[in-house]
Parts: C-alpha cells; sequence; structure tokens
C-alpha cells in the first residue's frame, strides 16, 4: 500500500511576510493551487493524507481525482482542516472526527480516525496535525504528546487492526512525540541515514511529517526525499508546499 502524508499549506496561512525572498507568483492562490492539484495527481499513491486543506481546495480535489474517494474533516473556527483521499480496493467501515481536548483555548486541533478492509487486511488509520511545542516542555504538558495519546487512546477502542499513523506531527526524530508512539508500539518506516528534513520553517530544515505504523502487523519502507538545499524555493515551481510529500510503502506481515 503506497500512503503519502502532506501538508500542502492553506492559502489562509500563506502570509507574504512568512515566506520573504519567495517570488510573488509562487504565492498567488490560483497558480499554486493547481500546482498542488497536479502534484498530487501525479502521485498515484492507495492513501493521501492531506493537512491545511481549506473546504473550496478540498471540492477542487475531488473533482480533480475522480477516481479516489475523498473525506473532509473541517476545524472548529480556522480556515482549514483535514482530508483523506483512498482508491476503491479499499473498503471504509469507521470514520469519526476527534477534536482533541488537549488544545489552546479557542484553537480547535483535530484527526481524522478511519477504519478500512483492504485487499491483505484491515488497518485503523489517523491523519492529524499536532500542535507544536519545544521538545524539554514537560510530557504532562507537551499538547503534541497529549495529543497523540489521546489519539491512539481513541483509536484503541476501535476493533484491533494495525494502526497507521500519518500527519504533520510537529515533532523530530528527537521529539517526546515520536517516544511516546515508539512506546505505543509505532514505528516510521526504514530510512537511510537520519530522518530527511520535510519542511522549510522560518528559512530552517526539519523533520516534521511522519507515516508510523505498528511494527507487529506490518512492515514498511519510506521512499527518499529530494534534498531541501536542492529544491529550491518553497513554496516553489517544484514544490508547491513548504512541506514535501512524505512517501511511504506498508505491507502486512
Amino acid at each position: 500500500m503506497h500512503i503519502i502524508s502532506y501538508n500542502i499549506l492553506a492559502q489562509a496561512y500563506l502570509l507574504p511576510e512568512r515566506y520573504l525572498g519567495i517570488p510573488p507568483e509562487f504565492l498567488e492562490a490560483e497558480a499554486r493551487q493547481s500546482r498542488l492539484i497536479q502534484h498530487i495527481q501525479s502521485m498515484d499513491a492507495d492513501l493521501v493524507c492531506l493537512q491545511e486543506v481549506e473546504p473550496a481546495f478540498f471540492e477542487k480535489l475531488q473533482a480533480a481525482l475522480p477516481a479516489l474517494h475523498g473525506l473532509y474533516a473541517p476545524k472548529t473556527g480556522r480556515p482549514d482542516g483535514l482530508a483523506t483521499f483512498y482508491k476503491p480496493s479499499l473498503t471504509l467501515t469507521h470514520q469519526q472526527v476527534l477534536h482533541f481536548e488537549n488544545a489552546d483555548p479557542g484553537y480547535d486541533h483535530i484527526a481524522q480516525i478511519l477504519c478500512f478492509e483492504g485487499p491483505e487486511s484491515a488497518f485503523r488509520l489517523g491523519n492529524t496535525h499536532l500542535r507544536w511545542q519545544r521538545n524539554d516542555t514537560p510530557e504532562s504538558k507537551h499538547q503534541g504528546v497529549l495529543q497523540l495519546t489521546e489519539l491512539l487512546d481513541a483509536m484503541d477502542t476501535l476493533p484491533a487492526s494495525p494502526r497507521v499513523i500519518c500527519g504533520d506531527l510537529n515533532a523530530n526524530a528527537g521529539s517526546p512525540v515520536i517516544a511516546r508512539a515508539r512506546e505505543r508500539g509505532l514505528r516510521p518506516p526504514p530510512h537511510e541515514g537520519r530522518p530527511a528534513d520535510t519542511a522549510i520553517i522560518n528559512g530552517r530544515f526539519r523533520r516534521l511529517d511522519w507515516v508510523l505504523f505498528e511494527l507487529r502487523g506490518m512492515r514498511g519502507q519510506e521512499r527518499p526525499l529530494p534534498s531541501l538545499k536542492h529544491v529550491g524555493h518553497m513554496p516553489g515551481a517544484v514544490e508547491p508546499s513548504d512541506h514535501l510529500p512524505l512517501h511511504a510503502d506498508l505491507m502486512w506481515r
């Protein structure tokens, strides 16, 4: 199963002062969204987990991806939400939206929880965008850790099957968020060397995006990512978001 996690950068968050030095034509909404659609169309994935999706753009994606089924979950009081697209070879058996209790007052962080029957096995999927906090924040107060724990607890109330987490987890490899995932039996797929960076935030390279899977029931491989040093502007002509799409291939044991 080819699975993708991709923060596409909501146009509402694309403020010029945050993207100094980016040519204006790469920030303009219609042209950038057209590049995003072409980018996603070219991926040919079984499962596409998107973050920072605005409602009107989800409708454009639905029209542009007629071979895929799409599910959208808007945030309350925010301009964006989550979207998951999947091939008809997967049968949806459960869907829900989890609004995290551990979030800043007045700010909605969410997850899509979906259960599928696939050609080989059933599995549970969580698509999310977690809150960022520093790695030295105590775990008892770290919202990313608390939100991931909420998500896994909610998934564990559903019939047992391998679990997969996709999303912008706002966490690097040394984050307590990834440590908590490992404690709960989830791992990133193998990759060569250190985990490749997936985003440019304030001009700095960061690994923020992950596909995590349950080692007990699955095996997998993360596809190589281009070096951000050679990608050029993000958003830009090659990459229309400030995140790279993360590709992984998952197989059942």
